[in-house]
């Protein structure tokens, strides 16, 4: 869907954002063909970026930062421990 390798969402609305100039430069150009495809490669370039902006939060939300992640492994560790 994007050919950028990168997987930041900016790199995929910079992609995005160069596929509408492209678009509009063949709508300029009268060249239905590469108008339909780019239409269509758009839109779902621009739903995919949709629903990573929907997830966005929740990813947040789920990933804890590093040293509170390095706490809670500490912590299992030791209620293992205890158990033993």
């Amino acid at each position: 869907l994007f050919q950028t390798r990168a997987t930041t969402l900016q790199a995929c609305l910079d992609e995005a954002g160069d596929n509408m100039a492209a678009l509009r430069h063949a709508v300029e150009q009268q060249q239905l063909p590469q108008v339909a495809w780019l239409a269509e490669h758009l839109a779902a370039q621009l739903e995919a970026i949709a629903r990573e902006a929907s997830a966005w939060s929740l990813r947040e939300w789920d990933s804890a930062p590093p040293k509170i992640a390095r706490w809670q492994r500490k912590r299992i560790q030791h209620q293992d421990f205890e158990r033993r």
